[in-house]
């Protein structure tokens, strides 16, 4: 199947989407300049510190945590599903059936229900998918945010399940 059988095809609908996701982008970009200079005036070169630095190496430990072989692979992806095909994530699930909504191609799950609602209610799907060993088998989980999906990975304790 193609990438136009579901989304509406038309040019005034991708528009609209592309001006959507401008204002999102604009809005996003607001924000973290904002947090940078904070940042900046408490004293932070550059808007880092050596706290978001650990954070982050622990972050990489948790994520090599869960690849095992020499050919293994991990990807993080916000809205790579639902976004590059003009639709919603409501949309996505409502009328094309994935995300939960029995149409079978969709492998990945929700960390739970309560998240599976909440990203489909804010447009908002972070996912994570890895190849423990090899690049064959894989595990794939979605959530509506970074803090929960980084949660539950810590969760699995690094076993695959998907």
């Amino acid at each position: 199947m193609g990438n136009d059988w579901c989304p509406e095809n038309d040019g005034a609908y991708r528009a609209e989407q592309a001006a959507i996701a401008r204002a999102k982008q604009e809005a996003a970009a607001d924000a973290l300049a904002e947090e940078m200079a904070q940042e900046h005036a408490r004293g932070f070169s550059e808007g880092w510190n050596a706290g978001r630095a650990e954070a982050l190496e622990a972050l990489e430990r948790d994520l090599r945590g869960l690849l095992n072989g020499e050919h293994s692979f991990l990807s993080i992806g916000f809205n790579d599903g639902h976004a590059p095909n003009y639709a919603t994530a409501q949309k996505w699930h409502d009328e094309c059936g994935f995300y939960g909504g029995g149409h079978g191609a969709d492998v990945s799950e929700f960390v739970s229900e309560d998240e599976r609602a909440e990203a489909l209610r804010t447009n908002s799907v972070w996912s994570i998918q890895w190849y423990p060993e090899t690049p064959v088998g894989f595990c794939d989980l979605k959530a509506s945010s970074l803090p929960a999906l980084f949660a539950a990975i810590r969760a699995l304790k690094g076993g695959p399940h998907g």
